[in-house]
């Protein structure tokens, strides 16, 4: 086996490694491929599903899928090094019925995503919900890329 990484691809890749390579004791023993974290945080925890990029003058973006939601149901906030993502859904309780297969998610769900205080601009930061798609777009702080200044002959 190769060494362990602390990423969670590099953990997710660790734990297709030991399930693979020798199934039986993984499932044995679960805890030797030191992995529960992959489930509880970061790749398997994924809802709401979510694309995080970067620009080049460096605005982290996030692009959140939460059809289903409106902007009463979403609440963002920073909370020292963190935007906090929930949402807390109201669905109403059925009595009248008795539900056969609940599919779609109607918990409420808190997410939490490092956003360096000292590095970006909170303050300045948008979001947009539309067709579903909850786009959150954090200003950095560091300064912009320098661009030479052309100078006119009088």
């Amino acid at each position: 086996m190769g060494p362990k990484y602390n990423d969670p691809l590099f953990g997710l890749m660790d734990f297709f490694d030991q399930m693979f390579g020798d199934p039986e004791d993984f499932f044995r023993n679960f805890s030797l491929c030191n992995c529960e974290h992959l489930f509880s945080e970061g790749v398997f925890a994924g809802f709401p599903p979510v694309n995080i990029f970067v620009e080049k003058d460096k605005t982290l973006n996030f692009e959140f899928a939460v059809a289903g939601y409106n902007e009463n149901d979403i609440n963002l906030d920073f909370d020292g090094n963190y935007m906090e993502l929930v949402i807390k859904k109201k669905t109403p309780n059925r009595d009248d019925v008795k539900i056969l297969r609940r599919g779609i998610r109607s918990s409420d769900v808190r997410s939490k995503y490092y956003v360096p205080a000292d590095k970006y601009d909170y303050a300045n930061t948008e979001a947009e919900l539309k067709n579903g798609m909850l786009k959150v777009s954090v200003p950095s702080k560091e300064p912009k890329e320098a661009h030479k200044i052309t100078i006119k002959k009088a």
